[in-house]
């Protein structure tokens, strides 16, 4: 996904700096000035939804803003203008320390609003006014781009700006209810009627120096599981190490331990498991564990400060701690055993009709639903025309899942599908899986504008589908997706206060709506683009401090407070930084790359803890 522009827009601090006069600036800075009074007032009190940052093309620099009239309200006077401290990543090269200095880089010429010459972006929906070039000699260095703001030539502030990644929600999925609820993704969730998926999530201690499980030694575990009738489909395991020892072997030793689990377990079974493996030394457990101990003093100290430490008495004496860190949490997701799976789908297909000639409802229904299995997994949407049967109450099951599915393949289809199903309505007034696939259609036809379907009247089928046997939170999540619409439909018309109502809905009712970690993502970057950039840090932090965080929460969450030294200086957030690093060293170092290439800023390394954990991670 492409990003928008102007999420460079969010400060780190601003900097007091010691008076230069470079360029004829007055850079005394003092806050007290009126004209720096009135800055700060028009700054800090400007709607949320005025974005402004500066922005590279070629070697061009531009302030650019959403809102024209901002930047004349911020910068009225001939002599108010900004200046560019273009800031190079050599600054931080590990061998050296940087220098507290006034200015970071390279300061450029000022512009001032006399010289202003603005130009409009259609696209982009953005202003920009040309503030610079970028210098010759730094042209191929990886580069930051910090702002001085000036009144009457004096500095009022200066910012230092951070790439925060936000989007426009999408619509969450919402499913289709054929027997059961079906994603785009293809994942299913039972229903109240036949259990046809499970999910079993447990642990599995290692012993160890034991290398190595043997079937023998996963079948009590596999019969404590009461598998029967059922295959399973997917193995997840995150498979943890304890500390000590190179992390080289701690890794390859973790990786052989949960590939023999696999191993084992698919010796029960014929179908092939899908595995995923990940493999981490357990540095969250230890670090909080260690607090309780008498080497408490370790939980200070650099990773390699620690391995180093961990020989002889005092791997003893805290062996048992380690012990419990040396673990396996595997999660599988099975299927129930489908005696059909094996025929074609050309065989079920006359198999199912001729079962339904001789009224073997029943029967038909199951292998209609192998059918349709089978079409979900190939993707083969053609089949579908062959599964349409006569309108009928007593095919209303089939058929309203065949047309459904005709909308699942190709949204496009909403408004035919939608037509199908009234029709099916007809003849089962009560049906709750009609009545809540007719709602995801009004969803598609309230976007395109199209059907006669309006906030209102989807709003009012929503709340209905409770007396249908619809539970919460699916009714849950249709609102959460209705406000999604609705905020975004206020913020094209500038109605601000509105849109704030429907975004803070979305954020008191997303935890009855059971969100998945994508889930969880997609909501932080949103509540992120609308600027609550507090309430995303308030709703991923519980989840990052989990030793199994989805990696994407736990980044996204790094993005979002990684720039707050009050933050980092805390034990809690260094052990969350220590799992992003286990869990993927390369994309924790990347957070260090400049702003406009995705990184978060290479300027938190003026942090002397970050640089020297950027400099211990990332430089080899």
């Amino acid at each position: 996904m492409k990003k928008p522009l102007l999420l460079l827009t969010l400060f780190l601090s601003t900097i007091t700096l010691a008076q230069q006069n470079p360029y004829g600036i007055d850079t005394t800075y003092d806050p007290n000035r009126v004209d720096c009074q009135q800055f700060l007032q028009i700054l800090n009190s400007r709607a949320k939804e005025v974005k402004f940052g500066i922005r590279r093309k070629g070697q061009r620099l531009y302030l650019s803003t959403t809102d024209e009239n901002f930047i004349k309200r911020l910068l009225p006077g001939r002599d108010d203008g900004i200046a560019v401290d273009v800031v190079s990543k050599s600054r931080y090269a590990c061998d050296t320390k940087p220098e507290n200095v006034q200015i970071r880089g390279t300061l450029l010429k000022p512009s001032y609003s006399k010289t202003f010459t603005k130009k409009y972006d259609e696209k982009e929906k953005i202003f920009s006014v040309p503030v610079g070039m970028v210098p010759t000699e730094l042209q191929n260095d990886d580069l930051e781009f910090n702002i001085l703001f000036l009144r009457n030539k004096q500095l009022c502030s200066y910012y230092v700006l951070y790439n925060l990644e936000s989007y426009p929600w999408e619509l969450m999925d919402m499913g289709l209810y054929l027997d059961d609820i079906v994603y785009k993704n293809r994942s299913r969730e039972n229903t109240e009627t036949i259990e046809r998926f499970k999910t079993l999530k447990f642990t599995v201690p290692f012993e160890k120096n034991k290398t190595a499980y043997a079937p023998e030694d996963i079948k009590p575990l596999y019969d404590s599981l009461e598998l029967t009738n059922y295959n399973i489909k997917k193995i997840d395991i995150k498979a943890y190490a304890s500390v000590e020892g190179t992390t080289e072997g701690n890794l390859k030793l973790q990786k052989g331990r949960a590939e023999s689990i696999v191993q084992s377990l698919q010796s029960f079974q014929t179908d092939n498991i899908e595995t995923q493996i990940e493999t981490a030394e357990n540095w969250v457990e230890f670090l909080d564990d260690v607090k309780e101990t008498s080497y408490a003093d370790l939980a200070t100290k650099s990773q390699k400060q620690i391995k180093a430490a961990l020989t002889g008495k005092t791997s003893s004496d805290l062996e048992p701690i380690l012990a419990d860190h040396r673990k396996a949490i595997v999660t599988l997701k099975m299927n129930k055993i489908d005696l059909l799976k094996d025929k074609t789908i050309d065989e079920l297909i006359v198999d199912f009709k001729a079962n339904l000639g001789n009224e073997s409802m029943e029967e038909a229904k199951k292998i209609y639903y192998t059918l349709v299995d089978k079409i979900l997994e190939k993707n083969e949407p053609s089949n579908l025309e062959a599964l349409k049967l006569p309108v009928q109450k007593k095919y209303v099951p089939f058929n309203n899942s065949t047309r459904s599915l005709e909308f699942f393949f190709d949204n496009r289809q909403a408004l035919i599908v939608k037509t199908a199903l009234n029709e099916l309505e007809k003849l089962d007034p009560g049906n709750k899986k009609i009545k809540y696939n007719k709602v995801v259609m009004d969803f598609m036809l309230l976007r395109a504008r199209a059907g006669g379907v309006t906030e209102k009247t989807l709003e009012k089928d929503i709340k209905a589908l409770t007396k249908y046997g619809i539970i919460k939170p699916h009714i849950e999540r249709f609102m959460i997706n209705l406000h999604i619409i609705k905020a975004q439909n206020y913020m094209q018309e500038h109605k601000f206060k509105e849109k704030d109502k429907a975004v803070k809905y979305i954020y008191d009712h997303y935890k009855k709506a059971r969100l998945s970690d994508a889930d969880y993502v997609s909501l932080a970057q949103y509540l992120t683009y609308f600027d609550s950039v507090d309430k995303a840090v308030e709703l991923l932090d519980p989840k990052a401090k989990e030793l199994t965080v989805d990696q994407n929460i736990l980044f996204y969450y790094l993005n979002l407070t990684i720039v707050d030294r009050e933050r980092t200086a805390q034990p809690e957030y260094r052990t969350i930084m220590q799992n992003a690093i286990d869990k993927n060293k390369a994309r924790f170092c990347k957070l260090f790359d400049p702003a406009l290439e995705d990184g978060v800023t290479f300027q938190l390394l003026e942090d002397e803890y970050l640089r020297s954990t950027y400099c211990e991670t990332c430089i080899d």
